[in-house]
């Protein structure tokens, strides 16, 4: 994303001035031309920052999605510094080479076009699962609303594309994990067990479709909150509050 900076402005007044009425009045309408100004900046600012939708599960993006494949930034407005900020580029074009499809593309090359507020900022030179609606074969369009995913944190999305185009029935459990570096265990039965690690937020995981109680555990062992039961369906996701006082 773009990174923004505020500049300062200092005005010095001589100590020593013969101030006349007509100035003060062009002192005063400068002002109050400022203040104005600012109050507008401001609140077009906060209307343009805004982005407002409805989250997708992951079963809902792979309904929803016209358009799903895998892709590298090769040209953006965006790229990441070394500092690990992101900054422009000069460019005005989102552009991804297609590594992979899964849905609705063949073209080698595809265009992003701006969606206004809910722009997401491809890095260049990154990798990106994307969830997309197409505008033609060689542009499709996305926004914050389909969660486009870096391709290090997009594994159980990929998993659940995968096996559904397999006719693999897969279901979603999304838990919020209470601290950092606890184990999300799933015992299904049938005899699958899961063990996931998760630090502190909001996680999705994709296990075959059927019955798993859940629990959470330190690194001790010691298990977190209750052990609770759970029912996983293809094309579903489920919200579990998992961990203490839960």
């Amino acid at each position: 994303m773009e990174k923004s900076t505020n500049d300062d402005f200092n005005s010095g007044i001589p100590t020593r001035r013969v101030v006349t009425k007509s100035m003060l009045m062009d002192k005063r309408t400068m002002l109050s031309s400022l203040i104005v100004g600012t109050a507008v900046f401001l609140a077009f600012s906060s209307a343009a920052s805004a982005c407002d939708f409805v989250h997708q599960s992951i079963p809902q993006l792979f309904a929803n999605s016209p358009v799903i494949f895998i892709g590298k930034v090769v040209e953006s407005p965006w790229k990441q510094s070394p500092n690990g900020s992101s900054e422009l580029t000069g460019h005005t074009v989102v552009r991804l080479s297609v590594e992979r499809t899964f849905r609705g593309i063949v073209e080698s090359v595809v265009a992003i076009p701006n969606v206004g507020d809910c722009t997401y900022a491809f890095l260049e030179g990154e990798t990106y699962l994307v969830h997309a609606n197409r505008i033609d074969d060689r542009t499709v369009i996305t926004g914050y609303g389909f969660r486009p995913m870096p391709i290090g944190v997009a594994g159980e999305a990929l998993k659940y594309i995968e096996a559904t185009l397999a006719n693999r029935p897969v279901g979603v459990l999304e838990i919020s994990a209470p601290k950092m570096d606890i184990t999300l265990r799933l015992q299904g039965s049938t005899g699958i067990a899961i063990r996931t690690e998760v630090q502190t937020g909001s996680y999705e995981i994709v296990a075959p479709a059927g019955e798993y109680t859940a629990w959470l555990e330190g690194r001790d062992g010691r298990i977190l909150g209750d052990r609770k039961p759970v029912r996983l369906e293809q094309g579903k996701a489920v919200y579990l509050p998992l961990g203490p006082d839960r």
